[in-house]
């Protein structure tokens, strides 16, 4: 973490629950998430808040964190592939941002990272086995995205058959 980020954490407002528990997802991701994650959960049902945005990091999703209305119960964290392709380590910023959402008494749920090898120093693997010892470590939920066969149309994002894979595998962490 940057000296800025340390003292934005030091400023920050302190987590407290807000009363907002509202049954449903609020997702924070990159690209990966925001490209229909969202509208196949509400198809299958489920009310959703979507938070996600292409290009986004774990690192700059925290630098919001703590000014976002959170309204749901449950807080999916999907970052790690941007962070990834600038060569940064997105677990201590996803620790920060689960931290915060359980002292306001959400449920987290961490995906993992989708799998694919990204040519930089920190490696998907790596940083996956973090995701999950992280997870571990905070009682928190894994989806296991890690574990999805890949396919995707452009080399980055997934195709439509992957993304009904994702949401079936973090429909199965959540049950």
């Amino acid at each position: 973490m940057t000296p800025f980020d340390l003292i934005r954490a030091a400023l920050m407002p302190s987590a407290r629950p807000n009363g907002f528990l509202v049954p449903g997802l609020l997702l924070y991701g990159d690209s990966i998430m925001a490209n229909g994650i969202a509208h196949r959960l509400q198809a299958a049902g489920v009310l959703v808040n979507d938070l996600s945005q292409p290009g986004d990091t774990a690192a700059n999703a925290w630098r919001r964190f703590a000014y976002d209305l959170r309204n749901m119960q449950t807080v999916v964290l999907q970052h790690g592939t941007n962070d990834l392709s600038g060569g940064r380590d997105p677990v201590p910023y996803m620790r920060l941002m689960a931290k915060r959402a359980m002292a306001e008494g959400r449920r987290v749920v961490f995906t993992g990272i989708t799998h694919r090898e990204l040519p930089v120093a920190y490696s998907w693997q790596r940083a996956n086995d973090d995701i999950k010892a992280l997870a571990v470590a905070l009682k928190c939920t894994h989806a296991g995205w890690d574990g999805v066969a890949y396919s995707s149309d452009d080399l980055i994002h997934p195709d439509a058959a992957m993304a009904d894979r994702l949401v079936g595998r973090l429909v199965e962490a959540l049950a």
